[in-house]
This record gives C-alpha cells, structure tokens and sequence, in this order.
C-alpha cells in the first residue's frame, strides 16, 4: 500500500515538529529552568527547522483538504 507524496510529506513534516518540540523542551529541562545564552542560542537554533515544518505541515494539510 503506497502512500501519496502529500501524505509522506506531511508525515515527515509532523515527525521534525515533534522532534523539534523534544529538543526545546530538553533544552529547557537540562538547563534546569535557567536559561542562558548558550540554551537561548540552542533554542532560537531548534526553532528554525520547526517553523518550517509547521509551514510545510499547514501548507500540505491545506492541499490534502482540497
């Protein structure tokens, strides 16, 4: 059973969101609550690879629907 190419795409998109939030929140438990420069940086770095999966993700979900 082959999925379609939008299907996979949003499967991959979702699998970096979640990853993308473990990191974050790793980051955050690790540093004990106290965020520093280096957490800071490690997080804005975490975060650009999610905004884009989260586009991807909104963008796909809205060529499936239609």
């Amino acid at each position: 059973m082959s999925q379609s190419p939008k299907v996979r795409g949003l499967a991959i998109a979702l699998l970096v969101i979640v990853v993308g939030l473990v990191l974050q929140l790793s980051i955050v438990l690790l540093s004990g609550g106290a965020i520093g420069l280096t957490q800071l940086s490690l997080g804005l770095l975490a975060a650009a690879p999610l905004v884009g999966a989260v586009a991807g993700a909104l963008w796909l979900f809205r060529r499936l629907r239609s």
